[in-house]
């Protein structure tokens, strides 16, 4: 198990000071990406979503060994003008 420290970086930057014990590096990019989507979530419940924030993950030496910019957590579909011939309207 090794300790990786989750900062956010988004309007205030937050760094992590307690870490989470994980099995390595692909947990901790598994975890990030959990946490992003979690913020993103809440972020929309507010109506407003900052695509430029970021988790900068480090490990237990505090050598910064992933970052997950929140525009690669979801994928963005544009909207459609055009109606949906399935919908039918009564």
């Amino acid at each position: 198990m090794s300790l990786y420290y989750f900062d956010l970086h988004n309007d205030m930057d937050a760094v992590d000071f307690e870490g989470k014990e994980l099995s390595g590096l692909n947990e901790a990019k598994q975890q990030a990406l959990i946490e992003a989507r979690a913020m993103l979530e809440d972020s929309a419940g507010n109506g407003r979503i900052n695509l430029n924030h970021f988790i900068q993950v480090r490990d237990d030496r505090g050598n910064v060994v992933h970052r997950l910019h929140f525009a690669d957590v979801v994928t963005i579909v544009p909207r459609n003008d055009e109606p949906d011939p399935d919908l039918k309207i009564t």
